[in-house]
């Protein structure tokens, strides 16, 4: 009995003691509710603020920050910015700024392929680079691959036609031609049909040729109107090929511009009606006359020469085909022919014309049309018989216009060094 007795007394004692500990190691604690927005007040009075949720008051967009706010129970509160969204596209137009998604754009040569001068003829509107073709057709540039694949329509004008195309690596270069000079203007855009830009505006062209970083053009008054027609038709200026202010380099009558990748050639008519043949180095403008007091028609360069028709005042129609070297000197003739000079092309040793042999006792009835001519031989050929054949020589090709004016479906290319024809389907 005495045994039971002590241990519950001891237990007594046990419990009286844990429950002393306990109150001896208690604080006062002040709760606060979990939610972010309670105020947060310390023992000595300080308040410090706690926000709540961020609260968008703007939506960010792919062209605009938004903006959200936080607020403290107090009244204080936090503004951020929202970041920009990227485009978010749905059938490749973004659902925000209604933009076209942008494509990786892929050059239409092979790299070392990119032409240097812009086209072989300054006044027509095709060219070539690497495997393309390049057109106007009527307000549309276009092009197509050699073969007859690929075709593509690669920029539209609203107004206008489009005439003068010149490609340099990946962009192409070209007049519009508007109703009034007003509205007419030069401009480039990539071969993909972007990053469209005027160069410059109010201007009515005649020729236009591009090499490297300048486009050279003559102009012409919108009614042909001139006071000295060596002075006021055909001037010739440069533009860099990024806009700016033109630079008037020689005054008018200049014709028929070809280039190299040093020097811009030309024919300059003076005031006694005779024809000199000039070059400018495209670094620092300086002009060199190569060739003068002769009557030249045309302008070609093919080998490090200059080919062109000179008259013969005696027998109209018929012309001397002639060259001098790129440096001025080596005057050479090749022989007569009955032709329209204006229709000409050099490629490798061989003349291309819209013409014949001249005529004589021996030849009095001779064959009219595209004709070939050996610079070497003197010989004479027609590939295609016609009177009213048209053709541009773009580089190693020739390219026969449907038309000059309206809208064409199919154009024909001849390949000289095959000897082949082959129409191409645009439409």
């Amino acid at each position: 009995m005495k045994k039971q007795l002590l241990i519950i007394i001891t237990c007594f004692l046990l419990l009286c003691l844990f429950m002393a500990s306990c109150e001896k190691g208690s604080t006062d604690v002040t709760t606060t509710d979990s939610d972010e927005s309670t105020t947060n007040t310390s023992s000595d009075g300080t308040h410090s603020h706690v926000y709540g949720e961020w609260i968008t008051l703007a939506d960010a967009t792919c062209q605009q920050t938004g903006t959200k706010v936080c607020v403290c129970s107090c009244g204080n509160q936090k503004t951020e910015t929202i970041e920009k969204k990227p485009c978010h596209y749905a059938n490749d137009v973004c659902t925000m700024c209604h933009t076209k998604k942008p494509t990786t754009f892929v050059p239409d040569y092979t790299e070392g392929e990119e032409n240097i001068v812009g086209s072989d003829n300054a006044n027509f509107g095709f060219t070539a680079q690497s495997d393309y073709l390049y057109y106007a057709n009527q307000n549309k540039i276009e092009k197509i691959k050699r073969n007859g694949s690929a075709h593509q329509s690669v920029y539209t004008v609203s107004s206008g036609s489009l005439c003068n195309i010149n490609v340099i690596g990946d962009w192409i270069y070209f007049y519009c031609k508007d109703s009034t000079t007003a509205k007419s203007y030069i401009a480039k855009v990539k071969t993909d049909g972007s990053g469209f830009e005027k160069l410059v505006s109010s201007i009515n062209v005649w020729e236009m040729l591009v090499v490297n970083n300048i486009v050279y053009y003559t102009t012409v008054t919108q009614n042909w109107e001139y006071t000295e027609y060596a002075k006021d038709i055909f001037p010739l200026y440069s533009l860099s090929v990024n806009g700016g202010t033109p630079k008037q380099i020689q005054d008018g009558a200049v014709s028929y511009l070809t280039a190299d990748g040093t020097y811009l050639y030309y024919s300059h008519t003076t005031n006694n009606d005779k024809t000199t043949v000039c070059r400018i180095k495209h670094s620092n403008a300086k002009k060199d006359i190569l060739l003068q007091n002769i009557t030249t028609v045309n302008l070609t360069l093919e080998n490090s020469k200059l080919y062109f028709f000179v008259e013969n005042i005696y027998e109209p129609e018929t012309f001397t085909l002639a060259s001098i070297s790129v440096n001025g000197g080596g005057y050479t003739t090749y022989g007569n022919m009955f032709c329209d000079p204006n229709l000409f092309h050099v490629i490798g040793d061989k003349a291309y014309f819209i013409g014949s042999a001249p005529l004589s006792e021996n030849n009095p009835e001779p064959e009219y049309g595209l004709t070939e001519y050996s610079l070497t031989t003197k010989k004479f050929k027609l590939i295609r018989e016609g009177e009213y054949v048209e053709f541009v020589g773009v580089f190693d090709l020739l390219i026969f216009q449907p038309t000059v004016f309206g809208k064409f479906n199919t154009i024909e290319i001849y390949t000289p060094s095959t000897g082949a024809f082959k129409k191409l389907k645009v439409s």
